[in-house]
């Protein structure tokens, strides 16, 4: 059971890594849009693709994530409170490691949360500096504006859509 959890939320990292990858390398294609002309349509179909890619991946691990971190949390709460109150130091060290290796479980979500989070706004900054004010192709230039709504918003994983799962999260959670 342990191992075909951890196989999962491998599998999802790793897919995490690859899809922010590839927000660097269309970053990359967009960075050097007006230098060598890229075929702006294939980019575009890249972002979306990509973002699909995203919203697949929050819609099928998403509630898995999100009952992963809330338990987690309840758990480092409940733990440090039984720390706190027991008068055994053999007991205090059991729940400090406990809470630190639970910690290290929802560190590693938001670190890959942060990881694509990193990567769709890297993207966004490369569309805007691209240089398109000054192409002289008005079409060109709606479409760089489209390019540049979309990627306004992030690609991130969320926890019903409200937090994001990226270290600042961590760190409200953790600290």
């Amino acid at each position: 059971m342990a191992s075909s959890i951890s196989t999962k939320e491998n599998g999802f990292y790793g897919l995490i890594t690859i899809v922010s990858a590839e927000l660097k390398l269309l970053a990359a294609d967009f960075r050097f849009l007006c230098e060598k002309s890229i075929n702006i349509a294939r980019c575009i179909k890249r972002q979306n693709e990509l973002y699909d890619i995203v919203e697949e991946l929050q819609r099928i691990f998403g509630i898995s994530f999100t009952i992963n971190f809330l338990l987690s949390s309840i758990l480092i709460c409940f733990t440090a409170f039984m720390g706190s109150i027991s008068p055994d130091p053999l007991s205090l060290i059991f729940s400090a490691i406990f809470c630190l290796l639970t910690m290290l479980q929802i560190f590693i979500q938001c670190f890959f949360g942060q990881i694509l989070y990193d990567a769709s706004g890297n993207l966004n900054d490369s569309v805007y500096e691209c240089g398109w004010e000054s192409m002289e192709d008005k079409r060109l230039k709606k479409l760089i504006m489209i390019i540049i709504m979309r990627s306004q918003k992030s690609a991130v994983f969320s926890l019903f859509g409200f937090w994001k799962i990226t270290l600042e999260q961590f760190q409200s959670v953790s600290f």
